[in-house]
């Protein structure tokens, strides 16, 4: 006999379900069927527990419970995801089975600029989107290295921020998004620029370069990307590129082709998208000094000019400006006559006379160089003669010098007549001779026929001028006698006399240690007797009358002189010693004294 067993029991989970046991995944939008993995005689009531809720999830809209005890989710979401279980139970006991339902959105994620563009000492501003579910964690590289969180790099959520930005922190930046299921990566490149700083500049505020000297100015840069340097003057015209310019000033001031006779102002501009940096210098360009001004030379005619006088000019160029001194004939001049105004200097002749012709020097001066400039002033001038004496009268065969004194500009002629007629056809050329000059007339021998009036004549193109002199024979000379040394006593009476011949027609003056007598000279009591002409009287003659007498005798042609020496003796002195005397204590006593005056042949007396 056969027959059925049924055997009841509790719920048993099946041992082949490792799917519901290692979790379900599925896309948010989509259904999903969660079985419940259990097996029971008689059948189990199952209930689902699960999602967001702790209550039992009831059939609806978005659950479905099925009769053979699934739980079919018609359209998952986000709020699905999490653990569900099963609860399977009859009347032998229950059992349940956990599981894990996984809802997955797409992983998206990005950094919201492509390239990003920071300057050093900025803070840089990284932003990493994400969207997608189960949420994600960041991870960020820098260049494939993880960036670490420091005072400097702070992470919070998805900014990365960068303080201070420097130009290691430039790279390629990485957001690794990841979840349990999937894995994405955005990227991004930060470019840092460092502004251009200037790195070698030697200069000052001025720089002073020589004419005619080569000169290389250095302008380094650094930055990031790399300055573009250019050198620009007066702020506008670039007149060269690179790290070095050439100032070539040999052909007159330039700057790679660029006049700068008159400097300037040049900038090292170093540019770059980051930004730009300058240094600026005054360029001074020094010059020895030149002459600017055409010097001619100046002609003056006197007496005409002599009040108006003369302006000599000079202009000099040069940097810095050049002192100007003036020199005339090698001799420096000083004064007010000397006025400067800025590159022009003047020097004016008030009064011009003769001795300011000549050649006078500019010289232009400073501390780059020395330039000379020669100009000539020429004084005309009408000549002027005038004969050293009016009248001369020498000796038959006696030599004769006539001079003339020329002056005048240009240096005039000379012409010697002789009685209205020229000496050349007056007189033979053996009794006569001229200096190179003509302005000395020598006669070696007067005779009659070399007698008479000379006339010196001197001419130039400004006009004629002479003078006349008369030359004579001398027919008598003065004779005067030998005179004889005489010695007298203080207070006498004496007669010099002067041996001149009665006949002769002559004057005679007195000296007395070669000064001239007069009537005037009385001294001491003595008395001079003149005019005596031939006889000087002296009376009581005084001890200073010692000395040496000289008669000098005069005619219309020449003179002589005699001399003799006057001794004058003191005349004795006397003198009486006072007598005793008897005087009371406490008095005053009186004692004379006699002086007395005396001669060999009389004497005289007084006391005191």
């Amino acid at each position: 006999r056969r027959f059925h067993l049924t055997v009841h029991g509790p719920p048993v989970r099946s041992v082949d379900a490792p799917q519901f046991e290692n979790g379900i995944q599925t896309m948010a939008g989509s259904s999903v069927l969660l079985e419940c993995p259990v097996t029971a005689r008689p059948a189990a009531s199952v209930t689902w527990y699960g999602g967001h809720g702790v209550s039992a999830i009831q059939s609806s809209a978005d659950h479905v419970l099925t009769g053979n005890g699934s739980l079919l989710i018609g359209r998952a979401h986000r709020s699905a995801h999490g653990v569900y279980r099963c609860v399977a139970s009859n009347a032998y006991g229950t059992v349940e089975a956990v599981t894990k339902l996984l809802i997955q959105e797409p992983l998206s994620v990005s950094i919201g600029e492509h390239a990003a563009v920071y300057l050093t000492g900025q803070t840089t501003h990284l932003h990493c989107t994400v969207s997608g579910f189960p949420l994600p964690r960041l991870t960020w590289l820098h260049d494939g290295s993880p960036v670490r969180a420091s005072e400097s790099t702070l992470i919070i959520g998805g900014h990365l921020v960068l303080i201070n930005s420097s130009l290691s922190h430039a790279g390629t930046y990485s957001c690794i998004a990841a979840n349990d299921m999937t894995e994405q990566v955005a990227k991004t490149q930060v470019t840092i620029h460092e502004m251009p700083h200037i790195t070698d500049w030697r200069y000052g505020e001025s720089l002073e370069v020589v004419l005619g000297e080569e000169h290389v100015l250095t302008c380094q840069a650094s930055g990031s990307p790399p300055a573009r340097v250019q050198w620009v003057r007066d702020g506008g015209e670039v007149i060269g590129t690179g790290g070095q310019l050439t100032l070539d000033t040999s052909t007159g001031s330039s700057i790679s082709g660029n006049a700068l006779a008159d400097g300037g102002r040049l900038t090292c501009r170093a540019s770059s998208i980051a930004g730009v940096a300058e240094e600026t210098i005054k360029l001074i360009v020094l010059s020895a000094p030149i002459f600017t001004l055409a010097h001619q030379n100046v002609s003056l005619l006197l007496p005409q000019s002599s009040s108006a006088g003369a302006t000599l000019t000079c202009t000099a160029g040069g940097n810095p400006t050049p002192a100007i001194s003036w020199l005339h004939d090698g001799v420096r001049l000083t004064g007010d006559a000397t006025q400067q105004t800025g590159h022009t200097s003047q020097f004016t002749i008030a009064h011009a006379t003769s001795g300011a012709a000549g050649r006078y020097t500019c010289l232009a001066y400073n501390h780059v160089g020395v330039a000379l400039a020669t100009r000539w002033l020429q004084i005309n001038e009408a000549p002027t003669a005038r004969l050293n004496v009016k009248k001369l009268a020498v000796l038959a065969g006696e030599a004769a010098e006539l001079e003339c004194r020329v002056s005048g500009s240009p240096t005039p002629s000379v012409t010697w007549l002789l009685n209205g007629q020229s000496i050349q056809a007056t007189l033979p050329p053996t009794q006569y001779m001229l200096d190179s000059s003509e302005a000395k007339l020598f006669l070696p021998s007067v005779m009659t026929n070399t007698t008479g009036d000379y006339s010196c004549r001197a001419g130039n193109e400004y006009g004629h001028a002479s003078d006349t002199m008369s030359l004579e024979l001398i027919d008598n000379i003065p004779v005067i006698g030998q005179m004889a040394d005489m010695s007298v006593t203080a207070g006498d009476t004496v007669a010099i006399v002067c041996p001149v011949p009665a006949q002769d027609a002559v004057a005679v003056s007195w000296s007395f240690e070669g000064k001239m007598l007069s009537e005037d000279m009385i001294s001491g009591g003595t008395q001079l007797s003149l005019p005596l002409d031939t006889v000087l009287q002296l009376t009581s003659v005084a001890p200073w009358w010692a000395g040496r007498f000289t008669c000098t005798a005069r005619n219309d042609y020449t003179t002589a002189s005699r001399s003799m020496y006057l001794t004058v003796k003191p005349a004795p002195l006397v003198v009486i010693a006072p007598s005793d005397r008897t005087a009371l204590r406490g008095s005053v006593a009186k004692f004379p004294c006699h002086i007395r005056e005396s001669r060999t042949t009389n004497s005289s007396s007084s006391s005191s």
